[in-house]
């Protein structure tokens, strides 16, 4: 196993210089573990992603001149720089996949008009929103392959709306067969988003509302996108994280500030517990209407919690963060343990970092908000 570490702080877009320090470390498990190397690149990066191979694929942003969103690999010993490709002249490159073939799927967000898009894109023009959010795969050389502007959305850095490094998943169904790979995006989206035919919620329903999006990038034009939904009550609900198991489902996870998000029968908690929770959602893209919100469940206490909330590589396992007032449930199948820290600073009693794993979601019926 190896590991790869970035800085543990978010890069400020405020400095006029900041690089990406990129180690490889063999499994900390072994006592005699050594750095296989250590290197920079010149930028913040927001999200990593490993192929079969061991390179790295990084995306980001620069910060040197004008911002612009980029990917670029890195290979496996980590002696060279295979390739950088810098997408439009500003913007963030926010979350990353690879698939089997190589082929590398980078979300972000960019206020550039000129950004590059393909002829086969959902959307070839830069959306009314100041910082919309993009979707662009590139092949293994680095050549863009699909790209598309994501209507409606609108991604703000740190403010509500920002894509993490996980709110990007593929569904591996184009593996072996010469085709790219379905993508599903979550963040946040204000009023043009497309929806779909068989969506759960048309309409947007608060200020911001947390979406997803299945889009097939071997498709053209609107035909691209599979499902589209909204997912919001009355506050603000970003999504920021998602997660596709082997049956196509897709999971979202988030932060909302609604008191009627539409949560399922028989979810784990069924109201917002008070300020900013967090929230779990599983959908069936395949099924239409209310039906393809299979479960829908709060999580949180009085104070605000999950403002970055994340799925890690297994993704039944939900990464907690800045939870605060959270009293823990009492049942055998809910485990809430707080993360040590491997700097000596403890941090504060409203910072401190959850791991929450939940068991399988009960079936129920949503209800929209009203």
């Amino acid at each position: 196993m190896k590991l790869f570490r970035l800085p543990s702080h978010r890069p400020s877009r405020n400095k006029a210089l900041r690089r990406l320090e990129l180690e490889r470390l063999e499994d900390r498990t072994v006592m005699s573990a050594t750095l296989g190397y250590s290197s920079y690149l010149p930028g913040p990066a927001w999200a990593t992603a490993v192929d079969g191979g061991g390179n790295v694929y990084v995306a980001g942003g620069y910060t040197t001149g004008s911002l612009g969103a980029y990917v670029a690999k890195v290979n496996s010993t980590g002696t060279a720089l295979d390739w950088v490709t810098k997408l439009g002249s500003s913007g963030f490159g926010n979350s990353i996949a690879v698939d089997a073939a190589g082929d590398a799927y980078v979300a972000g967000e960019s206020p550039d008009s000129a950004f590059p898009t393909t002829p086969n894109a959902l959307a070839t023009t830069k959306p009314s929103t100041s910082q919309p959010g993009f979707l662009t795969v590139l092949n293994p050389t680095g050549s863009i392959l699909y790209s598309t502007w994501l209507p409606g959305t609108q991604f703000s850095g740190f403010a509500p709306g920002h894509v993490n490094g996980a709110s990007l998943a593929i569904d591996h169904a184009g593996d072996g067969m010469g085709m790219l790979d379905n993508v599903y995006v979550t963040g946040s989206a204000l009023a043009g988003f497309p929806t779909t035919a068989g969506a759960f919620q048309s309409n947007l329903a608060g200020g911001t509302d947390a979406f997803l999006a299945k889009i097939d990038p071997n498709l053209s034009g609107t035909a691209s996108l599979l499902y589209g939904t909204y997912l919001g009550g009355s506050g603000t609900d970003v999504g920021t994280g998602v997660a596709v198991d082997a049956a196509d489902n897709a999971y979202i996870v988030g932060r909302t500030t609604s008191t009627n998000l539409p949560a399922t029968a028989g979810a784990f908690q069924q109201s917002n517990g008070g300020g900013t929770d967090v929230f779990v959602a599983k959908f069936n893209p395949s099924l239409s209407g209310t039906a393809s919100l299979v479960y829908a469940t709060y999580l949180g206490g009085s104070g605000s919690d999950g403002y970055w909330t994340d799925f890690p590589r297994y993704f039944r396992s939900l990464i907690r963060d800045r939870a605060s007032r959270w009293t823990q449930p009492a049942t055998p199948t809910w485990r809430a343990r707080p993360l040590r820290r491997t700097s000596p600073r403890r941090p504060a009693p409203s910072r401190r970092p959850f791991i929450q794993r939940l068991p399988a979601p009960p079936l129920g019926t949503p209800s929209l908000p009203s």
